[in-house]
């Protein structure tokens, strides 16, 4: 074999490949770019989150006219506990006590007949929370008896008790009434906040504040109960 014919055939094919390549790097090209994403464009403001508020001026506006009570006014009658009962006085509360029915919601939406109870002492009031807090009872057990627990845990730890203090001390209710116990053990014995299983220790958050409160009233007020 002649001695330069080795090294002929590796120059032509080095030629080959560099000629290939030079022809098929601009249809590769030419594909990616047809394949590519179209480039991104902002259609918005460039403050997606702060938008003006200038819509939103009374009219012609400057600084000093915000603090101008003829531009903006704002009431300045103080509000105390008697505007409050005035309100009440306002309201259809006649109405919402004769409907004592009210299901899970009836410790929230009866906090005016208690304050109406405290302020005149009437049992027709006093009558009213309890006809609803045995409702309230009823549609804890429809609940407990649905999910396998109740999540009942925001107003009625706080609100319960409140109504438990007043009806006892208007004479409409006794320590160690039967109803008012079953009532509050079924509801703390089923308190599971939000559908999560039972668990002793829940962590440093809102919920496990009020079940604790609600858990520990029933152990002050019933200590013979386990």
């Amino acid at each position: 074999m002649h001695p330069w014919t080795g090294f002929g055939w590796a120059v032509v094919l080095c030629l080959a490949a560099v000629l290939t390549a030079g022809v098929s790097e601009p249809a590769n090209a030419q594909a990616e770019a047809r394949t590519a994403a179209p480039p991104i464009e902002r259609i918005g403001p460039p403050t997606l989150y702060s938008p003006s508020v200038e819509r939103y001026r009374f009219g012609d506006y400057s600084p000093g006219l915000i603090s101008d009570p003829a531009f903006y006014p704002i009431p300045q009658d103080p509000v105390t506990r008697d505007t409050y009962l005035r309100w009440l006085e306002e309201m259809d509360l006649a109405r919402l006590a004769d409907t004592p029915k009210q299901g899970l919601w009836g410790p929230a939406q009866f906090m005016p007949v208690l304050v109406k109870y405290v302020q005149t002492g009437k049992r027709r009031w006093g009558e009213a929370i309890i006809a609803m807090l045995k409702d309230w009872h009823r549609a804890t057990l429809d609940e407990i008896a649905r999910k396998g627990w109740t999540e009942q845990f925001i107003e009625e730890p706080a609100f319960i008790p409140l109504y438990r203090k007043h009806l006892i001390a208007g004479g409409l209710m006794k320590k160690d009434d039967v109803w008012f116990r079953d009532l509050w053990l079924d509801y703390c014995r089923n308190l599971h906040v939000w559908g999560t299983k039972p668990t002793e220790w829940r962590g440093g958050c809102h919920r496990s504040v009020p079940e604790a409160l609600a858990k520990g009233l029933a152990a002050r007020w019933y200590p013979d109960i386990r």
